[in-house]
């Protein structure tokens, strides 16, 4: 038995496998050694050992946001603790978005999710990436990044007055002192991440129509402009913001010259797959 793990910031998604294919999938709080606390950890991969304990687990290939340098170092330590006789491997989640999108052939990866992040693959591991600045930073086109245009809108008052009023009334914490509350947070990105829905529902408003092809630029600028050599190469998408602005995102693309765009939304499936196929 093995599971495969898709973490983001947000959600993971866990599915165990054997080798004759899919068991099962279970859902958690997603998992980012960077910015989650230890506690919410243990409580998730408590969770998850619960789930899978009447499993014999061989080897957990984890694959999620935050996973490099001390961060996943401490990731390590905590899952053997809690599975001293299973082999856990740790990778980013931008490599789980490549095998899971690639399969095994050549093309540019994208993650648009609550945070983001791109790399060329030769389908099976990272052949050139930029730095993953996190959600300080970077994360440019991210829910992070959306989240926070929009509450700059709202907090400098360029928000139209009906606009501004929907917004109160669909989070009604932003009237109250939201600011020493978002930055109290343990979860900022995920907080900022948290107005992407409003977005989505309001994409009617030329003010959101503002925000969305800013956060894209920053983005294209940031990451894709430097792969503009490789616009023949397959462009794949991962994650929830990427695919819920779609409609928008691919015709903004097309207009810098990349043609052969694919998007996912859930990549779990694929990534077991890629492991079916490969392991």
């Amino acid at each position: 038995m093995k599971i495969i793990v898709d973490s983001g910031s947000t959600k993971a998604h866990w599915a165990l496998i054997n080798d004759h294919g899919l068991i099962s999938i279970f859902e958690t709080t997603g998992i980012n050694p960077m910015t989650t606390s230890k506690s919410s950890i243990l409580s998730s991969l408590n969770i998850v050992y619960q789930h899978f304990i009447k499993e014999t687990i061989k080897t957990i290939h984890f694959y999620g946001a935050g996973c490099k340098g001390a961060a996943k170092e401490g990731l390590q330590s905590i899952f053997h603790d809690i599975y001293p006789n299973t082999k856990a491997i740790l990778e980013s989640d931008l490599l789980g978005a490549a095998r899971s999108s690639c399969a095994g052939k050549p093309g540019i990866v994208a993650i648009l999710g609550t945070g983001s992040h791109s790399c060329l693959s030769n389908g099976h591991q990272i052949i050139h990436e930029r730095p993953g600045l996190g959600y300080l930073l970077g994360d440019e086109g991210s829910g992070n990044h959306l989240g926070k245009l929009l509450l700059k809108s709202y907090f400098y008052d360029e928000l139209t007055t009906e606009l501004r009023l929907k917004l109160e009334l669909s989070h009604p914490i932003v009237k109250d002192n939201y600011l020493a509350t978002l930055y109290s947070s343990n979860r900022v990105s995920k907080e900022l991440a948290s107005f992407v829905p409003f977005i989505i529902a309001h994409l009617q408003y030329p003010e959101i129509i503002d925000i969305v092809r800013t956060a894209f630029k920053e983005f294209y600028s940031n990451r894709l402009s430097y792969y503009s050599d490789k616009k023949e190469w397959t462009l794949y998408f991962n994650g929830s913001v990427a695919y819920l602005l779609r409609e928008h995102l691919k015709p903004f693309l097309l207009e810098y010259g990349f043609t052969n765009i694919h998007f996912m939304q859930n990549p779990i499936h694929s990534l077991v797959q890629y492991h079916l196929n490969y392991d």
